[in-house]
């Protein structure tokens, strides 16, 4: 009777961490406004909000990646989301003054877990064999998989 509830335990724990997705971390989310530099992992970017277009252009260094208003865009190991922007022209100078909410989320290992059991319906007191098999299918190194 132990060994059943331990293999059901187990097949439990399996298929939980199946369903466990691997998220990508977050490492910015604030207000940005236009024109004005702000650094990620000392990189800095500048944004410029685009209200016809309903589109961002960041520049990241020297490079560019555009991002649509409630979108993401990939940008090598990152992920840039422009979750809101508000459209303003500074009173003074005449120039954009827009606000826009930017998230980005770095890129992490991509885990997929399979499992086989030996006996789908074991006998009263018979052994199953549970073997898990996890792949990181990604580029990125996973840590602290136990």
């Amino acid at each position: 009777m132990r060994k059943a509830i331990l293999i059901t335990i187990i097949c439990a724990l399996v298929m939980v961490l199946a369903l466990q997705p691997v998220n990508a971390g977050e490492i910015f989310n604030d207000e940005v406004h236009d024109n004005e530099a702000f650094y990620i992992n000392s990189v800095k970017h500048i944004a410029r909000y685009y209200p016809s277009a309903e589109k961002v252009s960041i520049l990241i260094d020297t490079e560019r990646v555009l991002v649509e208003l409630e979108d993401c865009a990939d940008f090598g190991q990152y992920q840039y989301c422009l979750d809101s922007a508000v459209d303003g022209i500074d009173d003074e100078t005449g120039d954009p003054a827009s606000t826009m909410t930017i998230r980005v989320l770095q890129s992490g290992p991509e885990i997929s877990i399979d499992r086989d059991v030996s006996e789908d319906e074991p006998d009263i007191n018979g052994e199953v064999e549970v073997i898990a098999t996890i792949t990181n299918d990604g580029n990125e190194r996973a840590n602290n998989v136990n």
